[in-house]
């Protein structure tokens, strides 16, 4: 029984001669399978994708908040521009992120369509906090250069 590689235009084949053993042969043959398509490798799944995209909002979203406050009252005003963000924001830049993210993403069936609705959420709850730190980091950086004058 030989098992090898072979290159093709875009990715690698595996190739599995025929064997004698015809049930070897179709467990290989389906195993090859799975290695090779999108859904039944585990890096290519929504799920992986949506995890990380979650987590990076998450520490964005902690790493901007964190630096753009310096006192307790911060918070309050960082609360006031996300509330006055929140509908531009949903309305323009978030909502379906499936336009955003690679074709990949979403092509497992109905469950693609669980991952995407679940970025798209992540999405909308995680920007307008880190665009409100933003702005609060440039307003905190901008006031004692403008003062200078």
């Amino acid at each position: 029984m030989g098992v090898g590689y072979a290159q093709g235009a875009a990715e690698s084949y595996l190739i599995v001669e025929p064997d004698r053993n015809r049930r070897r042969h179709r467990q290989l043959v389906r195993q090859s399978r799975l290695l090779l398509s999108p859904r039944g490798s585990w890096i290519c799944t929504g799920w992986i994708s949506v995890i990380v995209i979650a987590v990076t909002f998450i520490a964005a979203t902690v790493y901007l908040v964190r630096s753009a406050i310096g006192r307790w009252w911060g918070y309050s005003i960082l609360l006031a521009i996300v509330a006055l963000l929140f509908k531009p924001l949903y309305e323009v830049v978030s909502g379906d992120v499936s336009r955003v993210l690679p074709g990949l993403f979403g092509s497992d069936g109905p469950d693609g369509k669980d991952q995407i609705i679940l970025a798209s959420i992540v999405s909308t709850i995680f920007l307008p906090p880190i665009v409100a730190a933003i702005l609060m980091t440039l307003i905190k950086v901008a006031t004692p250069l403008l003062s200078r004058k």
